[in-house]
């Protein structure tokens, strides 16, 4: 019987410290504090009983004061219910509000154009489809790993770790281009976008996007490849020849061309023709926009008096150049 009571009474203490605990964490003070009241009552209750058991040869504790304890305590116990009951309504809300987010949340990562992850000191913990099928890894394969698994190298992976926090530290949000390593080892080119979860404590982790943009660099790189295969092309023409824009604005010359005219590459590239040539006529500004709007003109045998006082004898021709789209993208000035 003492030992029981004992027993009773260490779990009712220890049960006070636990109110007292739940006090501090969910700062309901009014719940917790009288059920923490009415334990303490029971233990005190049962430390009457257990000194009436050791010493009841010595002295006699009345029947009215443990029931009075007794009352007091049940009191307590219906107060802290009935408080908790919002309570646990209110965590129940809150669980419902939790569910929606992250239900919201999985089918914005399911329905996402990009890859999209987070990440914690650099370890992926949550990745979405797109991204897993952009790299061919399972989501398995992928959770919980170093995002070091998805780069080409150690360099790559610690110069995106580097700009990456670089950036969030100067304006909230980075953004870096780089290339990531699918599972059968094809390189890809991607954007990374990152944004922190709590700009204040990156630890909390790092939202990001990631997309493929391998087509694009292909296209950008086959594009400049084009470039200067024409510039080459027409740089190393025997004629003198001038490619412009719509805007009359110079993107390529050829090597007789900047010698004809006493001329360099870097002074007239991306210039206009107008401020090349301030003294032309209004004729061959007739000629410019006749070709503008699809027209060929040409002579071969013609003069051009410059603002020095010379007089150049050209064999001429101006024509359009069009884009893909079909639209016309400048002129072509042979002479």
């Amino acid at each position: 019987m003492t030992t029981v009571l004992l027993i009773s009474i260490i779990f009712q203490i220890i049960a006070v410290f636990i109110a007292f605990r739940l006090i501090k964490i969910t700062k309901s003070y009014k719940t917790w504090i009288f059920i923490a009241l009415a334990i303490l009552l029971m233990a005190i209750r049962r430390m009457l009983t257990f000194i009436n058991v050791i010493f009841e040869t010595k002295f006699e504790i009345g029947f009215i004061l443990p029931e009075y304890i007794a009352l007091t305590t049940s009191i307590l116990v219906v107060a802290g219910l009935l408080l908790i009951i919002p309570l646990f309504k209110s965590f129940k809300e809150k669980e419902i509000i939790n569910d929606r987010n992250e239900a919201e949340l999985k089918s914005i990562l399911l329905a996402a154009p990009v890859g999209i992850g987070v990440a914690i000191n650099r370890k992926l913990i949550n990745v979405n489809e797109r991204f897993c099928k952009m790299l061919g890894y399972s989501e398995n394969e992928l959770l919980g790993k170093d995002s070091l698994i998805v780069y080409p190298s150690i360099a790559d992976y610690e110069y995106v770790g580097k700009e990456k926090y670089r950036q969030i530290s100067e304006k909230g949000t980075g953004r870096v281009e780089t290339k990531l390593k699918k599972k059968d080892g094809v390189i890809i080119n991607v954007i990374i976008s990152s944004t922190p979860l709590n700009v204040n404590d990156l630890t909390a982790g790092i939202v990001f996007t990631a997309q493929d943009i391998t087509d694009r660099k292909k296209s950008e790189d086959e594009l400049n490849q084009s470039h200067q295969l024409m510039n080459y092309i027409i740089a190393h023409n025997p004629n003198s020849i001038a490619v412009l824009d719509e805007k009359l604005n110079y993107i390529y010359v050829s090597q007789r061309f900047i010698a004809d005219y006493k001329t360099s590459k870097e002074k007239i590239i991306r210039k206009n023709y107008y401020e090349i040539f301030p003294e032309t006529p209004k004729k061959w500004k007739e000629i410019h926009q006749k070709s503008l709007k699809g027209g060929v003109s040409r002579a071969d045998n013609d003069s051009f008096l410059r603002e020095d006082g010379l007089i150049d004898w050209i064999k001429w021709e101006c024509r359009p150049w069009y884009k893909s789209d079909k639209s016309i993208g400048g002129i072509i000035i042979y002479t």
